[in-house]
């Protein structure tokens, strides 16, 4: 909403330049009234939100970023912006209204309109700028929309002059507010606002701030915290170029408080993790996010981050235990080692060399998994893939078990003779259908060329009710004068069994079985 409060009135004027052609007049005048109305609105409820939820800066994106120079499109969200941009478009949705009948006889009133949503929305862009050139930007807007309205009536000589001086007197105003720009950032370093007034507030030495609060004197170069009574502080942490050091009473615990969420170090001649009631620096930090080149840790203690974590760089950790980890943008995440996962992975698209498992741990994929190698799985180990898969290289598995039917790679009987005896069988409850690719080998007589056959290969296709089972054989093929096999089927104990007789002794079958479930 905030947003929209300071945006709405350069909507406004889009439509009224673009769109003044397309759109009757009538319409045109109440859209943009309507359009100022509504940031009016806006802008109360997001000054109300302020006041429940505090201040916060909305960041649009990154403007300049040149060596000690760093300019972002960003707006402030505060008690006293959002005052200012209420006040403004509750003011300028009252003169559009009035202008609606003043310019009633002036055929470019649209255009009009237009100008006045133009010159709203650089005045509320100026008002919560969160940066001074930002500022300077919505400053030169006004100024030209000022120009254009004072000018509009350009066939009055009266009001050309007025435009013109108007200009002529802002362009003064420029230089001046440019020369205080380049000032301010010789002297501070930065255009920020928040960081200005930190840094002004740190550069007078009388500065009584509250209990544990940090300040920064950047004449002395040293941060400042303070006791709620000691004018310039108490304490002190002065900077270098290679340390920051911590400066206070070894007797007494050293607080330095800023927020709520609090990161203790032991003080004295060094910092650890000690949780002692004495010689604690307590450091509350009032940030969800730590900018940080690096983090390490070179011995059996942990690093226990509790909040948000980002890495825009590499993170060499050998141990990495979260609940949960994601990337929010375009951005990969890259882990060149190994990776064990207790709980659940949740990936939208996995792109791996090998996926492993040693144990009788299942490997569970519920969306696209992309393969360019291979997918195994060893042991009792289960592979199991509930979406799509696309492999590019090898897929080796045993068994395939997939929605709605079931593939088995391999089966085998290696002892067949005139007795009838099961091939294989297949529960009945959970399936309805199979079909068998088999191939046969008996070395008795068939190599010899004798009536029975050394070789036969075919296909059976088998279905059942519940109660019988039916099969059908086709194309068969063998080497001798006779098939080698007679086949049967039926139910026994709820399976289905598919079941062979030989004509000679020590004839195997191998088998291929894809099954259709119920």
């Amino acid at each position: 909403m905030f947003f929209l409060s300071i945006f709405i009135p350069l909507l406004s004027y889009l439509v009224c330049v673009f769109l003044q052609n397309i759109i009757k007049e009538k319409k045109l005048n109440f859209l943009s009234c309507a359009l100022l109305v509504l940031a009016s609105i806006l802008s109360i409820i997001s000054t109300i939100n302020v006041l429940t939820e505090g201040s916060s800066t909305v960041y649009l994106g990154t403007w300049i970023n040149s060596g000690n120079l760093n300019i972002t499109w960003s707006l402030e969200k505060n008690i006293l912006t959002c005052s200012m941009i209420s006040m403004v478009n509750f003011v300028s949705s009252l003169i559009h209204i009035y202008s609606v009948g003043y310019m009633k006889k002036d055929n470019k009133k649209i255009l009009f309109m237009g100008y006045l949503g133009l010159f709203t929305f650089f005045m509320l862009f100026l008002v919560s700028s969160s940066n001074l050139l930002q500022l300077f930007l919505g400053w030169e807007g006004v100024g030209l929309t000022s120009y254009l309205l004072i000018g509009f009536w350009s066939f009055k000589n009266k009001a050309n002059n007025a435009a013109l001086k108007a200009f002529i007197v802002n362009r003064i105003g420029d230089f001046g507010l440019l020369l205080a720009l380049f000032t301010i950032f010789i002297v501070f370093g930065t255009l920020n606002i928040n960081e200005i007034k930190v840094l002004v507030n740190s550069q007078n030495d009388s500065f009584t701030g509250s209990n544990a609060e940090i300040s920064v004197d950047t004449t002395n170069k040293t941060l400042r915290v303070h006791d709620g009574s000691t004018a310039g502080g108490s304490k002190l942490a002065t900077a270098s170029q290679t340390e920051l050091q911590v400066v206070g009473d070894d007797s007494a615990t050293f607080t330095m408080q800023v927020g709520s969420d609090v990161l203790q170090f032991s003080g004295g001649n060094g910092i650890t993790t000690s949780t002692s009631s004495s010689k604690i620096v307590n450091i509350a930090l009032d940030s969800t996010i730590i900018t940080l080149d690096s983090i390490a840790s070179s011995d059996s203690t942990e690093v226990l981050i509790d909040d948000g974590f980002r890495v825009t760089g590499t993170a060499h950790i050998p141990t990495l235990e979260t609940n949960q980890l994601s990337s929010n943008d375009s951005s990969a995440i890259q882990i060149n080692d190994s990776v064990n996962i207790s709980g659940t992975l949740s990936v939208n698209n996995f792109d791996i060399n090998s996926i492993t498992s040693t144990d009788s741990t299942g490997v569970l994929i519920n969306d696209n998994l992309v393969i360019a190698g291979v997918v195994k799985t060893l042991g009792s180990s289960t592979l199991q893939i509930e979406e799509a898969v696309n492999v590019l290289g090898t897929l080796q598995a045993d068994a395939v078990d997939m929605e709605g039917f079931s593939s088995q790679s391999a089966g085998e009987n290696a002892d067949l003779d005139s007795a009838v005896e099961d091939v294989d069988t297949f529960a009945a409850a959970t399936f309805r259908s199979a079909e068998y690719v088999y191939s046969a080998t008996n070395t008795e007589g068939g190599a010899t060329g004798d009536s029975t056959s050394g070789y036969e290969a075919g296909k059976i296709i088998i279905t059942h009710d519940g109660t019988t089972a039916y099969h059908t054989q086709y194309g068969v093929t063998h080497s001798g004068t006779a098939p080698l096999l007679t086949f049967t089927t039926d139910i026994d104990s709820g399976n289905v069994r598919l079941r062979a007789a030989s004509i000679a002794a020590n004839t195997s079958i191998k088998f291929h079985r894809t099954l259709i479930k119920v």
